[in-house]
């Protein structure tokens, strides 16, 4: 396992980390096993003692629709599936649910557009960084097969072209300054452009602007309850918004909640 050090040049770094790569070679991660015993539904009915037991049949509903819906509900099994595999030894602070479901489009309070990820429920410090990418992978694969009926080939090509783009992007990172890594982004213009097929470009642009018509900085602003609107701002409270957002008093609580 590699340690951070200031002092180290990027000539070093390269080197530690290709000494890392001979030790756990690049074959060394594709092999997977089921651990003995098994339980993926023991996981998930762990994973769900922290959360409101009357939404968790909602969540089962949401995950039986397909495969990809179950891929994303169920990162812990993947945690636990991926817990005994090779690790190539970079700790990070991991996303923890890296699949591609939660990469978008997304507005910045500054009114920047940006394509980045979120979600980030999941996210734990000294993981491998193998962790979210064999997360991000893998839902290629399933997402390709479940949304859109690619056969197994066509969504092993679409896999590798993702992990291929992330390595290509990594390299594009490490040559430049902490700051310049940190603020830099995906120009959304120029990666459409990069779409070959015309009909697949004009879809993407499409929605693309259907998407950002909608995702504005007032979208991500709470309702407020009209019916306390006229009153004082420490009256206020966040409106409902059917089973997605609501109050919920603490058991044995009939006071009203404030936001």
């Amino acid at each position: 396992m590699i340690t951070a050090s200031a002092d180290r040049t990027r000539r070093e770094r390269l080197a530690e980390g290709e000494a890392l790569r001979e030790e756990t070679p690049w074959d060394f991660h594709a092999p997977w096993r089921p651990a003995p015993g098994r339980d993926p539904l023991a996981i998930l009915a762990e994973s769900d003692a922290e959360r409101l037991p009357d939404l968790v049949p909602r969540r089962y509903k949401k995950m039986r629709r397909n495969a990809f819906t179950f891929l994303r509900g169920a990162a812990a099994i993947m945690a636990a599936d991926l817990a005994g595999s090779a690790m190539a030894g970079l700790p990070v602070q991991a996303c923890g649910d890296c699949h591609i479901g939660n990469f978008g489009v997304f507005v910045s309070p500054e009114g920047r557009v940006a394509f980045d990820i979120n979600d980030f429920d999941e996210t734990l410090p000294g993981v491998d960084f193998t962790v979210d990418l064999k997360r991000l992978a893998a839902s290629v694969v399933v997402e390709a097969m479940a949304e859109t009926d690619a056969d197994a080939e066509r969504a092993r090509e679409l896999a590798i072209a993702g992990v291929e783009a992330y390595r290509a992007h990594m390299h594009a990172l490490a040559a430049m300054e902490p700051l310049a890594g940190w603020r830099s982004g995906i120009d959304l213009d120029e990666e459409v452009a990069r779409i070959d097929d015309h009909r697949s470009r004009e879809e993407v642009e499409s929605d693309l602007e259907a998407g950002l018509a909608h995702e504005t900085v007032e979208a991500d602003v709470p309702e407020v309850d009209p019916a306390v609107r006229e009153g004082p701002p420490a009256s206020w409270r966040i409106a409902d918004y059917g089973r997605k957002v609501f109050h919920r008093l603490p058991d044995g609580d009939d006071e009203p909640v404030r936001d």
